[in-house]
């Protein structure tokens, strides 16, 4: 769990098996007229799909696509990882105990610190492509 690309598509796959879970429990649910699902059950369904999951997957696209610009705010990757896994678990305790969505602030900083490593690091890998094509094309 050092880092890198494997970490993000662990996590990825953590929050897969999640949501899967909690599906299968959505399903076994309907089919039973007498039961009762908890009022915090979707949003944790909602959020282990779409920040957990997606999120964790398209980051870790983009670190594999940007290995080569590693170096760009370097710290960003792995502190964006903690912040949005960490912050999801936070903000489901939180919600399910007292009904407070304050891990919600914890996963968007690291949502939005993700993001911007990504872009920086998008910008950096292509100006390296187009310095290789500028001398590709003045070498023919």
């Amino acid at each position: 769990m050092r880092g890198g690309v494997k970490s993000w598509g662990f996590f990825g796959t953590f929050w897969l098996v999640i949501y899967v879970g909690i599906f299968i429990y959505f399903v076994t649910s309907f089919a039973n007229p007498d039961a009762s699902l908890p009022d915090w059950l979707g949003i944790v369904f909602v959020h282990a799909g779409f920040v957990g999951m997606m999120t964790n997957i398209i980051l870790g696209v983009d670190a594999a696509r940007t290995e080569d610009a590693a170096h760009v705010l370097c710290w960003g990757e792995s502190t964006a990882r903690w912040l949005i896994n960490l912050g999801l678990l936070v903000f489901f305790a939180l919600k399910i105990t007292s009904d407070s969505r304050l891990g919600a602030i914890v996963m968007g900083i690291g949502v939005l610190l993700g993001v911007v490593t990504m872009i920086l690091r998008l910008r950096e890998s292509g100006k390296e492509g187009a310095d290789m094509a500028g001398t590709t094309e003045a070498m023919a």
